[in-house]
């Protein structure tokens, strides 16, 4: 609007888109994500100005604090001028948010409504992003380091419990030793858990408003012992006492894509941030990936990793004839990854909360 103005949408300039476009690439990485900073209150243009003005200021300071003795070196100038730099969007964001204008534009013209898309010139291709990307540093996912050990000292995992369910300690520990997606440990409920043959799974399906990536998502994963070691059962018992839906009771879902893990990455990227262990790639997800690696550096069958992950195994005899795959193959399997967890606390030790929810379950039996 701020480019375009209020007109019919047929009618927007395409001068004006690409006086847009041109600005897209400027737009701080963390737009309008929770800071005031990074929101176009005065318009994008005003938005790109202060940036640009604060980044400049940014770079004199920290050119200046690191002085010009003998022993400063070229190199720390230029790393010094890289962290005062703010971050901006990047390709495959870029991309996205053109692809979307061009969409509704050519929606319009295939039902009619409009005799031309001026957003057609907001595609971009392979080739042109592949461009783009060149430049970019480069942010894949990695696999946790000893910084894991770091994180786990973090308060969440150290005591007292005001709930033996904190989502901020099983739901990392689960993606980690176990590999589930983030929707796929928030939603987890009592009923989600069962044995067989002695062994302790989770059931990960499509069920009671449960959301599943993939239809190779759905599958039962043995409990890994070291959370059966902490606890992880006791919780679910307990909540099948208190006769709730979920293990995590105060998740709430977020109001766009109607999921947990919308709200819960917002919040745990606020609770690493808050307690000095956020580093860039090394999110919840990262967890998951951990645990893949963990899978592969084992040298063993690997259409099994692929039916731990939820991932649509290579091999044809995998995918259609897997079905008799016992549940203690698994076990064996998910036995393979380890992690120490010797510094951090017990829940459903010496835990107040606890022993209160036990006092008002023991009163509303007698009262029953």
């Amino acid at each position: 609007m701020e480019f375009v103005g209020d007109v019919p949408f047929e009618d927007a300039d395409r001068d004006d888109i690409r006086d847009a476009l041109k600005i897209l690439p400027e737009l701080p990485y963390q737009h309008s994500k929770g800071t005031d900073r990074f929101v176009a209150s005065n318009g994008f243009r005003a938005l790109v100005d202060d940036l640009d003005a604060e980044e400049e200021r940014a770079v004199k300071d920290a050119l200046k604090a690191l002085g010009t003795g003998p022993n400063v070196t070229e190199a720390d100038r230029e790393k010094a001028r890289l962290d005062a730099r703010v971050s901006r969007l990047r390709a495959e964001t870029r991309a996205k948010h053109r692809g979307y204008a061009k969409s509704v534009g050519k929606m319009l013209y295939d039902l009619q409504l409009v005799d031309q898309n001026p957003f057609e010139i907001c595609g971009v291709s392979n080739k042109l992003k592949a461009q783009w990307k060149k430049g970019e540093e480069k942010r894949k996912r990695v696999c946790w380091d000893d910084r894991i050990y770091t994180f786990l000292g973090s308060p969440a995992f150290q005591g007292p419990f005001d709930d033996p369910g904190e989502p901020f300690y099983w739901i990392p520990l689960i993606a980690r030793l176990m590999g589930l997606r983030e929707e796929e440990a928030c939603q987890l409920g009592p009923d989600d858990f069962g044995t067989d043959k002695g062994i302790v799974y989770v059931d990960v399906k499509v069920l009671d408003a449960n959301h599943v990536k993939t239809i190779e998502s759905q599958r039962r994963i043995p409990v890994h012992p070291t959370l059966i070691e902490l606890g992880l059962l006791k919780l679910v018992e307990l909540r099948r006492k208190q006769g709730t839906h979920r293990l995590f009771v105060n998740l709430t879902r977020g109001q766009t894509k109607w999921t947990y893990s919308e709200n819960f990455t917002k919040n745990f990227n606020y609770y690493r941030k808050k307690h000095g262990v956020y580093w860039e790639g090394l999110d919840l997800h990262a967890m998951r990936t951990s645990f893949n690696s963990d899978l592969m550096n084992n040298d063993k069958s690997d259409a099994i990793r692929c039916l731990l992950m939820g991932h649509d195994p290579v091999d044809e005899g995998a995918k259609s004839y897997a079905q008799g795959l016992k549940l203690a193959t698994f076990y064996e399997r998910i036995c393979d990854v380890e992690l120490d967890v010797s510094m951090i606390a017990r829940p459903f030790e010496n835990t107040e909360a606890l022993r209160r929810e036990e006092r008002v379950i023991d009163f509303r039996s007698a009262a029953r």
